[in-house]
């Protein structure tokens, strides 16, 4: 074991000075996200209705009628902002994955001092599909829902069996088309009355939680409401 880490330990310190870490916000060198950038990351936690398309309180009754699987949402950001679009872009196409350990240390203190304790939810990460998970070799959904709450915590009760097209890519009324019956319960796993928070890095339409939370009360949870870093 002390061998793995001393030869883990050389090949990180090598990569380090081979491709040094830059700011994904503004190139400065040093970190995946400098001190300043790091900053402005305001430490508010916004809930939005996904019925009736507001910002709400947490305890809202929603009184819209929309078919609608997908109880609440919180967010940390805008995507509108260019350092969220920044940090998502990070994960996505330059697999940096040490910025979710960044966000961890940023946000984890306000998401278990929240007032709505997540403590009592199940965590589920949306997952990838095999052939993009192959081709990305992480899932920075589960990255971020293990550095925002405890490991024992997160479970990856949903997989994905049909391969789509990056949602990014199409046109919103497009999208719900393309995600439809992409996500299957696992096998064996029991939900039934549990609560569910669903963790993805950027919100847009909503098609995919919903897909998600679609397939999750099918199965008899009680709640499901989504966290992601930014909403669109």
């Amino acid at each position: 074991m002390a061998v793995k880490s001393w030869l883990a330990k050389i090949k990180q310190e090598c990569l380090e000075i081979l491709f040094p870490a830059s700011c994904v916000n503004c190139g400065q060198e040093g970190k995946w996200l400098c001190a300043k950038c790091f900053n402005l990351l305001s430490q508010i936690l916004k809930f939005y209705c996904p019925a009736c398309q507001q910002l709400q309180k947490v305890n809202h009754q929603c009184l819209a009628k929309p078919i609608n699987y997908l109880d609440g949402l919180w967010f940390l950001g805008n995507y509108s902002q260019p350092i969220w679009q920044n940090i998502i872009a990070s994960f996505k196409y330059n697999f940096i994955q040490e910025v979710a350990d960044l966000l961890g240390q940023k946000f984890k203190p306000l998401l278990l001092a929240n007032d709505f304790s997540f403590k009592n939810f199940i965590v589920v990460p949306v997952p990838l599909h095999p052939k993009r998970y192959l081709w990305r070799t992480f899932n920075q959904a589960y990255n971020l829902a293990i550095n925002f709450f405890e490991p024992s915590q997160v479970q990856k009760v949903l997989q994905r069996q049909r391969y789509t097209k990056p949602q990014a890519q199409l046109k919103h009324r497009s999208r719900f088309g393309n995600i439809t019956k992409a996500f299957v319960l696992v096998k064996a796993v029991d939900l039934v009355g549990r609560d569910i928070l669903l963790i993805d890095d950027v919100y847009t339409t909503g098609s995919t939680m919903q897909e998600c939370a679609k397939v999750l009360k099918q199965a008899g949870v009680g709640k499901v409401f989504g966290l992601v870093l930014a909403k669109g």
